[in-house]
């Protein structure tokens, strides 16, 4: 499969995966606020994206080292 670009959409509460995200190279690019009403409360989700050169440029500096 050829892609360009990956987002991840993510609860702004959910610390495990937004470490999990940081530490994989992926960037915050939005902040929703209350957008998600869940489980009978609104809650807020931050999206993060990389495009597939960033993933390459961050595996030919891991490779390298």
């Amino acid at each position: 499969m050829e892609l360009h670009r990956v987002v991840e959409i993510v609860d702004a509460e959910n610390m495990a995966s937004i470490n999990l995200l940081k530490s994989t190279g992926f960037r915050q690019e939005g902040h929703f606020i209350e957008n998600i009403f869940f489980k009978g409360k609104w809650g807020s989700e931050f999206q993060y994206a990389m495009l597939k050169r960033e993933w390459d440029e961050r595996k030919d500096k891991v490779q390298k080292t």
